[in-house]
């Protein structure tokens, strides 16, 4: 039998909001947003539908809702500075020993497919089939989207430490 679709969210809440401010590069009001549009586009085909995932399909529609959505919006790298800080970022710069600020400036940088692309697949482990399922795109792009979200994130995170660099040099 499946969950109510309310259980479901209320189980993944905090997950599809992580989710929502990776995708918005950290912007708390886009998020919310993000996630109160997918909750309302997601429980009618909820009931008509048997995922098998539950999880992974609530993860793909906010994937869906937030690809449908940057197609009106500026793209990301007219993206403006993420106002918030949040855990993945920080978890990731105390791996990394980089700054949260310069993950999220890369996240910011990712065109909006390979931000979500990475998400998927970096964050939420999806497999690179499902995930080009879930986006109707060949599987090879998925590959492709994850090397390009990788090469820019280092690039990013590079630039930000040659300026850093720079700016520790020039102030001795």
């Amino acid at each position: 039998m499946q969950r109510p679709f309310e259980e479901l969210v209320a189980t993944s809440l905090d997950d599809l909001y992580a989710g929502a401010l990776y995708l918005e590069a950290g912007d708390r009001d886009a998020a919310a947003d993000l996630l109160v549009r997918t909750l309302l586009l997601a429980r009618g085909p909820f009931a008509e539908t048997n995922p098998g995932s539950p999880r992974d399909w609530l993860d793909e529609r906010l994937v869906r809702t937030f690809l449908s959505r940057t197609s009106w919006r500026p793209s990301s790298s007219d993206a403006h500075r993420p106002t918030h800080l949040h855990a993945l970022a920080e978890a990731a710069a105390a791996a990394t020993h980089v700054e949260a600020d310069q993950i999220l400036d890369g996240f910011g940088a990712l065109p909006p497919r390979v931000r979500s692309t990475m998400w998927l697949v970096v964050v939420r482990r999806w497999a690179y089939g499902d995930v080009a399922r879930a986006l109707e795109v060949d599987r090879s792009r998925i590959g492709e989207w994850v090397r390009q979200g990788h090469r820019r994130m280092h690039q990013t995170i590079s630039g930000h430490q040659v300026r850093q660099r720079k700016r520790g040099a020039s102030e001795l």
